[in-house]
């Protein structure tokens, strides 16, 4: 068995997740190839794949729109199958609709057959405790053996959050379309830039370009805040949208620590416990 996994992550989390992924196949002795999506590592999904793996965060109940354009242009599946990990910041709504993505890869002539949500600490607007970060990446650990067990096991298992979050979704990307549009509109790159032009090689949707005068943000962004997360002295900010903060954790250390003395720590994170017992 050969399994592709391919990854879309803004801010570390999702990517993080893959590779956990990976070194679960392989302890299950899976050959297993490793890539992210939009960048120029990513190798080509040829014939020899038996099954792809597609892990994404969730944007406005839904796959990234990037992440559906790339499965729009996947080569023909032939009836082989899909495994869709979706990676949210809270497990509310179950994770949001793949019916978008089952869809568009139906269309091209892949069968999903597994689903899985394996929640992610939260890093967009707020920042949860580092104990209750412990716990998802726990939670997570458990959930990667499930699923790596399943494909191995040739399981199938398909989640339908049904239509009323499936409308939901389509109604929140409609207003992430319309701030997209303006939240890109709106970053600059301060005194501190560099010019490296990672930003401008990771954007997913091609919308930060390098001119003599420094760094330009178009009006394609699709608020994946790669350029925010990955800029190594950390220039990007927003002018108007200061309120949009992007919160990042310690994973390596999270992955280590002692649970005796870890505790939900608010009436916001004990939402979590039902996602937590259950995984």
């Amino acid at each position: 068995m050969k399994v592709d996994i391919r990854y879309f992550s803004g801010t570390g989390n999702t990517a993080w997740l893959a590779d956990q992924l990976k070194k679960a196949l392989e302890k299950r002795s899976i050959a297993v190839s490793l890539g992210a999506i939009g960048l120029d590592a990513d190798p080509q999904i040829g014939p020899e794949t038996l099954t792809l793996m597609i892990c994404f965060p969730v944007y406005g109940l839904d796959a990234p729109p990037f992440v559906q354009e790339w499965a729009g242009r996947l080569p023909q599946g032939e009836g082989r199958s899909v495994v869709l990990v979706r990676s949210p910041g809270d497990p509310f709504f179950d994770g949001g609709t793949t019916r978008t993505m089952r869809r568009i890869l139906a269309e091209r002539g892949w069968r999903v057959t597994v689903e899985r949500m394996i929640v992610m600490p939260p890093n967009v607007f707020i920042r949860v405790s580092d104990d209750l970060a412990a716990f998802l990446l726990a939670a997570a650990h458990r959930r990667i053996a499930t699923l790596a067990d399943d494909i191995l096991g040739g399981k199938e298992l398909l989640e339908d959050t049904g239509s009323f979050v499936h409308y939901c979704s389509r109604a929140c990307n409609l207003l992430l379309a319309h701030h997209g549009f303006r939240f890109g509109r709106d970053l600059r790159a301060n005194k501190t830039c560099t010019r490296c032009g990672l930003c401008v090689r990771e954007c997913p949707s091609g919308t930060i370009t390098m001119t003599p005068d420094g760094i330009r943000f178009g009006d394609r962004c699709q608020v994946c805040i790669r350029c925010l997360s990955r800029c190594p002295v950390k220039a990007i900010h927003s002018r108007f949208y200061s309120w949009f903060s992007v919160e990042n954790y310690d994973l390596s250390a999270l992955d280590k620590v002692d649970f005796s003395t870890l505790k939900l720590r608010s009436w916001f994170e004990r939402r979590y416990r039902n996602y937590l017992e259950r995984s």
